[in-house]
C-alpha cells in the first residue's frame, strides 16, 4: 500500500491522515519521513505499516502537533521500541499495536501530556531481551488516565504469564493518577492451570 509514498506531498494544512483501516504501507510513508517540518498541523495520525522502527518513532515524534497517534505494524522485526523524552511533547493518545508483540519501552520525561495509551507486551520477548521485572516505564508517563494493555504471553509458562500479568497490574495500580486500566492476555488461563504449562 505505497499510494501516498513516494512523491505525494501532502497539502501543509493536512490536519486527520486516517488511513488504519484502509491497507498497510511497507515502511513509514516517505512524505512523513521527508517533510515532518511541512506537516505543522497534522494532529491525528492513524496508519498501518508492515514494520515500525525506532526510527520512525523518532521521526513521528518531532510531528509538532500531532496530539493523537494509532499505529500499527503487521510484520514487527525489530524487538524493542524506546520513546525517548525528545518526542511527542503534544501527544495526548497513544495506540500502537505490534504483531508480533515487541517491548515497548516509555523512558522518564517521555509523553508528557499523554492521558491515553494502548500496546501489546511480549511477555517473552521481554524475558529474551533480560527484561524480567517487565518494567515497561508506565510510571514514566505522568499524565496518564487510561491504559489498554494487551499481555501477549506465548511461548512462556502459565506462571511467567501470570507474574507479568501482575507486575503489569501493579504498574499501573501504583501509578499516581491512578488510571483506569483494561488489561486482556491473548489467551484465558484456567485458574488450576499447572504453573510450568507452557501456553
Amino acid at each position: 500500500m505505497d499510494l501516498f509514498s513516494g512523491r505525494w506531498v501532502p497539502s501543509q494544512h493536512l490536519r486527520i491522515f486516517d488511513w488504519y483501516n484502509a491497507g498497510v504501507f511497507s515502511t513509514l510513508p516517505a512524505w512523513i519521513r521527508r517533510y515532518p517540518s511541512h506537516l505543522s498541523n497534522l494532529s491525528d495520525l492513524r496508519i498501518n505499516v508492515k514494520n515500525l522502527q525506532e526510527e520512525d518513532l523518532r521521526v513521528l515524534g518531532m510531528l509538532p502537533s500531532l496530539r493523537i497517534l494509532g499505529l500499527c505494524s503487521t510484520h514487527q522485526t525489530e524487538r524493542l521500541l524506546v520513546i525517548g523524552a525528545d518526542a511527542f511533547h503534544c501527544l495526548a493518545t497513544f495506540i500502537v499495536h505490534l504483531t508480533p508483540p515487541a517491548q515497548i519501552i516509555f523512558g522518564q520525561g517521555v509523553l508528557p501530556r499523554a492521558e491515553e495509551v494502548g500496546f501489546s507486551f511480549g511477555v517473552r520477548l521481554a524475558k529474551d531481551e533480560g527484561n524480567d521485572d517487565f518494567d515497561s516505564g508506565l510510571g514514566n508517563l505522568l499524565s496518564l488516565q487510561r491504559a489498554f494493555l494487551r499481555i501477549c504471553c506465548g511461548g512462556v509458562t502459565v506462571g511467567v504469564a501470570r507474574k507479568a500479568e501482575a507486575v503489569l497490574r501493579h504498574q499501573v495500580d501504583v501509578h499516581p493518577n491512578h488510571p483506569e486500566a483494561t488489561i486482556s492476555t491473548g489467551q484465558s488461563i484456567p485458574q488450576d492451570a499447572d504453573e510450568d504449562q507452557l501456553l
